[in-house]
């Protein structure tokens, strides 16, 4: 079960369950950094990452069979983001990498939108969160993407 985790300050609102009622014809998924995955492709932690990042691909996919789906790999961050941060950021990108190597973004309706060179968006001044303008250049880009991939026109 998936519930709804939008709130102030980004603390859950609530345990409404997520009533999957509405029919899109793409749905994006680009999960943040927030998992604290500490670290690389292999350990322990990426292990859980993809067991659990899987099973909700796999719900996605039961709940909505008609939709697209996309997945987007997770943004580099800021180029003036702390040593951590950007290690941190690399890591999480090279476990979707990893991911997309061995099939898991891959099959009927699944698209892997690789932002690997998307290194010139803009972020807010906490180097993780693209500001206004960052988020105009991603849904630029992502039309490119849709685009390419015949999801529009």
């Amino acid at each position: 079960d998936y519930y709804e985790s939008v709130g102030k300050d980004y603390k859950p609102s609530g345990n409404t369950k997520f009533p999957f009622d509405d029919a899109y014809d793409i749905i994006f998924i680009n999960l943040g950094t927030n998992d604290k995955l500490e670290s690389g492709v292999g350990s322990g932690d990426a292990k859980d990452f993809v067991k659990r990042y899987n099973t909700f691909i796999n719900r996605v996919k039961e709940k909505y069979p008609n939709s697209e789906i996309v997945i987007i790999r997770p943004f580099n961050g800021g180029a003036n983001a702390s040593e951590t941060r950007k290690a941190e950021n690399k890591n999480r990108g090279d476990i979707f990498a990893d991911m997309y190597k061995k099939g898991y973004f891959t099959g009927d309706k699944l698209h892997y939108c690789d932002t690997t060179e998307w290194t010139d968006i803009e972020y807010m001044t906490d180097e993780l969160h693209p500001s206004e303008n960052g988020h105009k250049n991603i849904a630029e880009r992502l039309m490119s993407f849709l685009k390419n991939e015949g999801l529009v026109k």
